[in-house]
């Protein structure tokens, strides 16, 4: 996996051997995570938050409540706080990455 220019790439073998690239937009980045959006994901609408240790959770944009993942509350405060700020933006990414 990669970084450039606000998206995640990811590299995923065929068993062929073909390489295909996909993207992920990267929404926001913190001193200790990044959020994204993944493209054709599942309801409800919402958003993932990578934190820097490997862990992941999900957060839903309507609630703002994690719905998977170990991470507690307090670990990404930041981000929620973020998120509360920014729904109607993450609503509209959501989809259009769905599109």
């Amino acid at each position: 996996m990669a970084s450039c220019l606000g998206y995640v790439l990811k590299i995923k073998q065929k068993c062929n051997g073909c390489t295909i690239i996909t993207s992920t937009p990267v929404i926001e980045r913190f001193a200790n995570c990044r959020v994204r959006i993944n493209a054709k994901d599942h309801s409800p609408p919402h958003f993932h938050v990578l934190l820097n240790d490997g862990r992941e959770a999900w957060v839903t944009i309507a609630e703002l409540k994690i719905v998977y993942g170990k991470v507690a509350t307090r670990e990404i405060a930041d981000v929620l706080a973020w998120a509360l700020t920014h729904q109607a933006m993450l609503a509209n990414k959501f989809e259009e990455l769905q599109r």
